[in-house]
């Protein structure tokens, strides 16, 4: 389970007391919404655990754990269950195609663990990035991914069939 890796990570980078509630270190603004509604649906599962034993671990060293675990769970169940990652070369070339600019708003269908969006929020710097995935491990994932790598990238747990044109963007990836 990452929750608790994760929850530590948050609270390492905040300087946050490690001795704090699960819930109290995942309210923080900046914890992905996807995050704080995973947590506080099982939040008994989580009242009783510590985040003490992190007390001498670097958040590096948390943030490629999670990665690390992310990664085996995907080659471990194939692409069926889990999610293609495209490579960075991928991400690199689908950026150039779609000519990024720093201004665009852009939305990724069928994101996955959202690594283009991530890749474009480290990369270009643009004002508004969104991806949606029907798969709510996906949306959580990536959004632990997020913000490990400390960008924001709206991952929302949904159906690109039911977009309305509400839903308007500059470049689309899909």
């Amino acid at each position: 389970n990452l929750v608790i890796p994760f929850v530590a990570f948050v609270a390492k980078k905040n300087e946050f007391s490690l001795s704090l509630a699960i819930s109290e270190v995942v309210s923080h603004k900046g914890v992905p919404a996807i995050v704080k509604e995973y947590v506080n649906e099982d939040i008994f599962r989580w009242r009783n655990c510590t985040l003490e034993s992190f007390e001498n671990v670097k958040t590096e060293d948390i943030s490629a754990y999670i990665t690390e675990k992310i990664e085996e769970c995907n080659a471990r169940y194939g692409f069926h269950e889990w999610f293609i990652t495209f490579p960075e070369s991928l991400n690199g070339l689908c950026s150039q195609i779609l000519d990024v600019q720093k201004d665009d708003s852009v939305m990724d269908l069928g994101a996955g663990r959202g690594s283009f969006l991530i890749h474009v929020a480290k990369n270009y710097h643009c004002k508004k990035l969104t991806g949606i995935e029907i798969n709510k491990r996906g949306c959580l994932f990536g959004s632990m991914l997020s913000y490990l790598e400390n960008v924001f990238v709206n991952l929302v747990c949904g159906d690109v069939l039911e977009l309305d044109e509400k839903n308007k963007v500059d470049k689309l990836l899909s």
